[in-house]
């Protein structure tokens, strides 16, 4: 894929892909800009919680060393060139945002996979099985131990 907006497209076109695989989707962008050497110096994937239900102070806990677990969000996206994203294209922070989780790009890989190993906190809706080995193929990044 030859720009960002390739990416999304293609990315957006996934069933549920904004229904428990929007961290993936974040992920996956991470990937292919790094890879593509096109990451912004401000580049990072927000976590959005619509509930204080002690998620984010779980994720907040394993970003600071003091927990081995961190989990799912409501909403994820990403801020790239001062704008933010999701698989839909430029989006704003949702109106039922409590809190939200600024995960900046030297910590992406080392949260994203505990974030994403914690299958049973994501919407089951999004069907890893079927989307990473696709989103692997198409958008040509390595997803890592994200589980399927």
């Amino acid at each position: 894929m030859k720009d960002l907006n390739q990416v999304l497209k293609f990315l957006n076109k996934i069933p549920n892909i904004n229904a428990g695989g929007c961290g993936i989707s974040a992920l996956t962008v991470y990937k292919w800009l790094k890879k593509n050497n096109s990451l912004s110096d401000d580049f990072a994937i927000i976590y959005l919680h619509f509930w204080d239900d002690g998620e984010v102070e779980l994720n907040s806990k394993f970003l600071s060393g003091k927990s081995e677990k961190a989990t799912a969000c409501s909403h994820a996206i990403f801020r790239y060139n001062g704008k933010l994203y999701d698989s839909n294209g430029t989006t704003e922070l949702d109106v039922r945002t409590v809190k939200q989780l600024v995960i900046k790009a030297e910590q992406i890989d080392m949260f994203m996979e505990a974030s994403l190993s914690a299958t049973t906190s994501w919407n089951s809706s999004f069907v890893r099985a079927q989307a990473i080995p696709l989103i692997t193929k198409k958008v040509g990044v390595d997803l890592g131990l994200v589980q399927c």
